[in-house]
């Protein structure tokens, strides 16, 4: 099975993603994932982590582990 990709640019780096992935995002361990549809993060929460719609259909893949270098990993939600 041939997986189509594209190069996109997320903060100063260029990495190659599935050419379904439209939202980048960093969890606060550095775990750096590509989602077709916007992931939120609910108010309030404790997770150290971002949220995709519940929905059979919805796409995340892992991409990479990344250093925040300072950055709060809820300030990198970027859409690709």
């Amino acid at each position: 099975m041939e997986i189509n990709l594209k190069p996109v640019e997320y903060f100063g780096h260029r990495i190659t993603v599935p050419i379904w992935v439209v939202w980048l995002a960093t969890d606060a361990d550095g775990e750096l994932y590509g989602y077709k549809h916007e992931p939120y993060l609910p108010a309030n929460s404790v997770e150290n982590n971002w949220l995709r719609v519940f929905d059979p259909a919805e796409k995340r893949c892992f991409v990479a582990t990344v250093e925040l270098q300072g950055t709060d990993w809820r300030d990198t939600k970027v859409k690709v």
